[in-house]
């Protein structure tokens, strides 16, 4: 059988809304593909997967994209070096970021790049160089 197709543009919560399109359609008598378009796809809640997201009659449902990235990110602006220093930088993270896993999942990147993320005691993240 050939899959049924559900193309997502990037946005906010878009992947959330293909699920939810994915459960109404079903997937009895097919594959379903759901195909993230180029681009950032951002989530702003968890997304959960039950027993409904998979597919029924041995059927799958996959997730496809090229050059598409899922991120819970956020965008931190407005960075100053700290006392003068060449190597330590820092900047308010944007009051509307989920803090509640603050130091379990936050993580600091530059592009491609990963930085050590060092917490202070006013909740700020310095950006750490070498």
């Amino acid at each position: 059988a050939v899959p049924f197709e559900i193309e997502i543009p990037p946005g906010i919560d878009t992947l959330a809304q293909a699920l939810e399109k994915r459960r109404v359609i079903g997937g009895q008598d097919a594959d379903v593909d759901i195909i993230l378009q180029p681009g950032i796809h951002r989530w702003t809640q968890p997304v959960s997967l039950a027993a409904e997201d998979a597919g029924l009659n041995a059927y799958r449902t996959r997730l496809l994209g090229v050059n598409a990235t899922v991120s819970g990110g956020v965008v931190v602006r407005e960075w100053s070096r700290v006392n003068g220093s060449s190597h330590v930088w820092r900047a308010e993270i944007p009051a509307d970021a989920d803090l509640s896993d603050l130091g379990t999942r936050m993580q600091l990147w530059r592009g491609l790049r990963r930085y050590v993320p060092a917490r202070s005691p006013e909740l700020y993240y310095e950006e750490c160089s070498k």
